[in-house]
């Protein structure tokens, strides 16, 4: 499952408006949760783009791997085939 996010960069949404009211209160409870998902979406690219970047390294892993041992089997198999003709 791919999921994408549509992230705007750089964008600026002002404190609001000291107020006494409940309004004021209200509009600060809005803007620190505002400011707290700003944050967790953050955390969470970052979180995705380590995680590409770990799933890039196991399948060259795995790709090395599987060269090395795919070598010395060949190898073995024509020593092996070379050894009938004999």
């Amino acid at each position: 499952m791919d999921i994408q996010i549509l992230v705007v960069e750089d964008e600026y949404v002002p404190s609001p408006v000291p107020r006494r009211d409940e309004i004021g209160q209200l509009a600060g409870d809005v803007y620190k949760m505002y400011k707290k998902l700003k944050l967790t979406i953050g955390q969470l690219e970052k979180e995705i783009e380590y995680e590409k970047e770990m799933e890039e390294n196991q399948r060259y892993s795995f790709s090395a791997a599987s060269h090395e041992l795919k070598t010395p089997i060949a190898a073995t198999s024509r020593g092996r085939a070379a050894m009938r003709f004999i």
